[in-house]
Formats: structure tokens, sequence, C-alpha cells
């Protein structure tokens, strides 16, 4: 079987296991096929890479079972909230009630652009955050309500659904053939039991605050879509802001938002094609993030940028995508590097891969041009004149950079992101080609970089949207018309 067609029939599975049993998921109004299946994204992945070859997952095998990692990391927030200026102009803090109010349960992570963004903007309605994290958003106003905790004693009737869920989902993958590992299982039936009561839980603040709209990171995984499913039962309009390039197939085609602002045309297009729900409104605002990018200085073509794309098991979704193809990249690189005595590698990895195994894999003889990178990608763009990017919005920071880009991609699959396609970047599809475009790459002539330059201005206007520095104006115009519509 082609690879496309193995990650289709993951992703059908995935969805179609209610089909395949008498378990009617609809609880209290609320589909928990959709609440729960992101559980399944990983677990099935695993499975099949499993069953074609057991041999080819060794490397998974170690990393040990799925994880129940936290789906909103925490990261720093952005400095420039605290800004001086921005304190002074927000500090006032409003009596929730006054103006229409819009709920942000999860103000940490991406959110940290978006509500920026919109506090920058002084928009006619008030931003809601648990009290937890005001301090972090002057201006914002904290919510103090005592928030329900999800972990407590589940009632007799949700723990019954809880285990006739889990119960379904094996017995629903097993009739297509996927018959989850132990581990899996175990996990799998764990994460349907905290689901139930996380969704009471969104469902209880949603009622006790009855906020006019909700404003989301993301919208088809916990905890995102427990707000998110919970508020549309409620007739409450759910916000969300594009937050990266999408870049697996299938996975990341639903879109469960009723109002989504986008960066380009073509992940618009892509919602309207390929969403089995459709939103009520989906406008094109660019990137509130390229707002304010400044020119970048010419890079030095002997300075390599590998900006990774998660490969933990976890983060491997498609059966096609592989946790060890950083691990084959890598290889590949440290290979370019010591034909090319004049080039430096600066890794910088996703915080879901390999940070760790990549710093020990490095040959001694190379110690002294190969480094591993904490900073932020625009930083690091400084420096570099060649980015080796995978499908990541990494390559698109690197176009905006002027950077010449090579396009990783180790898996059976063909790429989600068109770089190479539009001409933005050269291929990397295997060792030799990675190796070949990186030769390439430090001897451009006038006429191949003016040619990858266009290219990366198509991909640019279709994916990025209009920059011309007012995304965060709409965006939060945007946001002010869905609360007064």
């Amino acid at each position: 079987m082609a690879a496309v067609d193995r990650d289709r029939q993951a992703w059908l599975a995935i969805c179609g296991w209610p089909a395949e049993t008498g378990f009617d998921p609809v609880r209290e109004g609320l589909d928990y096929a959709l609440l729960t299946r992101w559980f399944l994204w990983d677990k099935v992945g695993h499975t099949i890479r499993r069953q074609r070859d057991p041999g080819e997952v060794e490397f998974e095998d170690a990393a040990g079972p799925a994880a129940a990692e936290a789906v909103a990391e925490r990261v720093a927030i952005s400095e420039s909230i605290r800004r001086t200026a921005l304190q002074a102009r927000l500090a006032a803090r409003r009596t929730l009630g006054q103006r229409r109010s819009l709920y942000a349960p999860f103000p940490y992570s991406r959110h940290a652009r978006i509500l920026e963004t919109l506090l920058r903007e002084g928009a006619s309605f008030d931003v809601v955050v648990p009290a937890a994290h005001a301090a972090a958003w002057p201006g914002a106003i904290p919510w103090r309500f005592a928030q329900p905790d999800s972990n407590s004693s589940m009632a007799a009737d949700e723990q019954m659904f809880a285990n006739q869920l889990a119960d379904a989902m094996l017995v629903g993958l097993s009739a297509q053939g996927i018959e989850l590992m132990d581990a899996d299982r175990t996990l799998l039936r764990r994460q349907a039991g905290e689901q139930v009561g996380h969704v009471r839980q969104a469902a209880t603040v949603l009622a006790r605050l009855r906020p006019d709209a909700l404003l989301v990171p993301a919208d088809n995984h916990p905890p995102f879509i427990d707000y998110v499913l919970t508020a549309r039962k409620a007739g409450i309009p759910v916000v969300m802001l594009q937050h990266g390039l999408d870049c697996e197939r299938h996975y990341l085609d639903d879109s469960y938002a009723t109002h989504i602002a986008v960066w380009g045309a073509q992940r618009a297009e892509r919602y309207r094609r390929d969403s089995a729900w459709q939103p009520e409104r989906i406008d094109v605002v660019g990137n509130p993030y390229y707002d304010d990018w400044a020119a970048l200085p010419a890079g030095d073509p002997f300075v390599w940028l590998w900006v990774t794309r998660p490969h933990r098991p976890s983060k491997c979704y498609p059966p096609s995508r592989r946790p060890d193809e950083g691990l084959q990249i890598f290889d590949a690189l440290i290979e370019a590097l010591a034909g090319e005595p004049r080039a430096q590698l600066v890794i910088k990895p996703h915080n879901f891969d390999y940070a760790a195994r990549y710093a020990q894999h490095i040959p001694a003889a190379l110690a002294g041009r190969v480094s591993i990178a904490e900073d932020t990608v625009v930083n690091l763009l400084q420096r570099a004149g060649v980015v080796i990017a995978e499908d990541s919005t990494a390559g698109m920071d690197a176009m905006m950079g002027g950077r010449v880009v090579v396009h990783a991609h180790f898996a059976e699959s063909k790429p989600v992101m068109p770089f190479v396609d539009y001409g933005a970047a050269l291929p990397g599809f295997n060792v030799g080609q990675l190796q070949e475009s990186l030769r390439g790459a430090v001897a451009l002539n006038a006429t191949e970089a003016a040619e990858m330059r266009a290219g990366q201005q198509r991909f640019l206007d279709d994916f990025a949207g209009p920059r011309d520095g007012h995304a965060s104006r709409r965006f939060a115009a945007f946001v002010e018309s869905v609360l007064n519509r």
C-alpha cells in the first residue's frame, strides 16, 4: 500500500470507529467522537507503522508509550507585552459586565501574540482571562470566579459513559484491523475518563461567566475543543486566529470555531474545501507576527540553520511520519557539513523533538562547527544564510528574511508544504538530494537567487497573506465585528 493510502486509511479509521459499533458517542448534546478524536491520532499511526514492519519501529518503541503531554505548553510571554507604554495605557481595570466580553481561557503559549494584538489595538470590548494569568496582560479583566476541578470525583453515570466510550473506540478500531498496543489502550482509557471531566469543567465555566464570545488558539483538539464545542452548543461564537502552517494531511483539515481569521487565502480555501464543519465566517487578515518584521541583514551562506519539526512519537500522526526522521536528516546534514569545511550548522530543535539526541550524536571532529540553539528563530536568522526547514512555519519565516531555503523531508509521503513547487526552496527529500541542494545553496548565482526570491514572494502572498503592517488591526476589527454582530 502506498504511503498516501496508509495515511488515509489511518484517518478514516480514526473518524469511522463509531460506524463499526452500536455505541452512540453523543452525551448531553456533545459528540465525544470529536472530543476524543485527537487521542487516536498518534496511537493509530504507531499501530499501522508497527503492523507494516515491526522492525522499523524499534526507535519508536524505545521512546516508550505515547506520553500524555500538556497540549497547551506554557512558554514565556512576549516581553513586548510588558512595555511601559502599554502598561501605562491599559493599566485601568474595568468592571466585568459593562461592555461586551471576549473570554480567553488559555492566555499563554500561542495566545501571547493574539492577546497582545487585541489589547494594543484598544478595542471597544473587554478581554477576560483567568485571574491566575491576569498579571501578564495589563488591560485584561481577571476573572476570579472559582474554577471547578475537572479531577473531582466523577459521577457514576460519567464513569460508565467514559468506560463505554473507550470500549467502543477500541472495538471500532479493531473492526478495521487496528489493534492498539496495551500501553496505548491503557492510556486511551485514562484519557477518555479525564475528557468527561474536562468537558464538565468547560461547561461550568462558560455557564458562570456567560461571555459574548470565546477566543481559542486552536479548535480541533483538547483542551481547546472542549470549550469550542461546549460554546457552540450554548450559542456562544468562537473566534480563532490561525497560529501556524498546517503541515499535515487530513488531521488539520477540520475546523470547529464559528469565526476564523486566517493569514492567507490558501488556508481559507483549504478549510472551505476540506472541513466537514464549516465556520460561519472566514476572513483573511494576514499574520500579526509579521506586522513589526524588520528587514534582516545579509546572511552568511556558510551558516546553516536547521529548524526541526516535532519528531516525538506523540507528534507523528500519519503512519508515513517516522519518529527517527529527524535523526536521518541530522546524519545527512553532518555528512554535508563534513564535505564543506567552511560551513557550520546551527540546530534549532522543536520543543517536541530530540535535542539531547542530536547533541549526543555530534561527531567529535565537528564539535566546533555544530551547535544546538535555544534562541528564537528570528534571532538565529540574523546570521544564517541558508535555512533547512521541514514542513513548518519556520520555512516561511526564512522566506520573510530573504534566506535561501532547503526543504528537508524524509517521510515516504509527499510534503504538505509546497515550498519547492513554488520555487521558494530547494528540494531535500532524500539524503543525496538534501546534500546536493546544500551545495547549490551556497553557490546560487544572481539569476537563481532572484528566481527563488520571486517564488518566495508568491508563496508568502498565498500563505502569509497581506504583509502591510496592518494584520493586527484587521484581526482586532474581525473580533469586534463578531462581538457586535
